[in-house]
């Protein structure tokens, strides 16, 4: 079961999830968004069989779209698309930003780190090609890479050690080519990048040293100008905190 709340009218609307199944066989992922044409909530269910994903078979991810105005599922028009064939097909959980009508994530397509986008108007699934230089996959596990929003522009950011940090913007148009904003250098290792204030300084969760433990975070905020580290008094377990967009709105009325 999927709820989907709208706090502002504290209203909410339980969808019943088909076949959500996450085990050894199979991996599920949810996003959801809203259509901005029609203001229709929409939620995409995306399920893939392991068996598959070294076979000599391509087999595509299974893809269904719930829209709150026809309370029924359905399977997408992008399961068929060739995006969602192949091999080492990996998606990130908790890296979903929605703009306009766009619903990017955070992924591994064969070998490289990738952005995917779903286009709720068409349903067209596609890969956002990042630039050579972030895309790389670290084996050892060092690299941190996430995305976020800045106003209504997608935000890539990265960094190989955890501690030099870049922040690169996706240009508008069809190319969706990337530009690096800027660069910083964090007071210690980066556990998350939770996002950006409306003045864009950036939200991050760094380590902090407890008797000699590094499980435990502060959220710190970055300002670029001023190149300075503003803790905001917010610590606890390491890698525990989060961050989502919001906007008001009287759907579900």
């Amino acid at each position: 079961m999927a709820v989907i709340w709208n706090p502002s009218i504290r209203k909410s609307v339980d969808i019943p999830m088909p076949n959500m199944i996450n085990n050894q066989q199979y991996m599920t992922h949810v996003r959801f968004g809203v259509r901005p044409d029609t203001l229709d909530p929409m939620i995409v269910l995306m399920r893939f069989n392991w068996d598959y994903l070294y076979s000599v078979d391509t087999v595509p991810w299974l893809v269904e779209v719930f829209t709150l105005s026809s309370r029924t599922w359905r399977r997408a028009l992008c399961s068929s698309s060739n995006v969602l064939h192949g091999h080492g097909i990996l998606f990130h959980d908790k890296s979903q930003v929605v703009i306009g009508r766009y619903i990017y994530w955070l992924g591994i397509y064969d070998v490289d780190k990738t952005v995917f986008s779903f286009d709720m108007v068409t349903e067209e699934c596609t890969r956002v090609i990042l630039p050579d230089c972030i895309k790389w996959v670290d084996p050892l596990g060092l690299s941190v890479t996430s995305i976020s929003k800045l106003r209504d522009s997608l935000i890539v950011i990265d960094s190989n050690d955890g501690e030099d940090i870049e922040v690169w913007v996706m240009e508008p148009g069809v190319a969706r080519s990337f530009t690096k904003l800027y660069n910083f250098k964090t007071p210690d290792v980066m556990h998350t990048f939770l996002g950006f204030r409306n003045n864009g300084a950036a939200i991050i969760e760094i380590q902090i040293l407890d008797d000699g433990y590094d499980n435990k975070g502060s959220v710190v905020v970055y300002d670029r100008h001023l190149e300075h580290f503003n803790p905001i008094g917010l610590c606890g377990l390491g890698w525990s905190f989060e961050a989502h967009f919001y906007k008001e709105t009287l759907l579900l009325l």
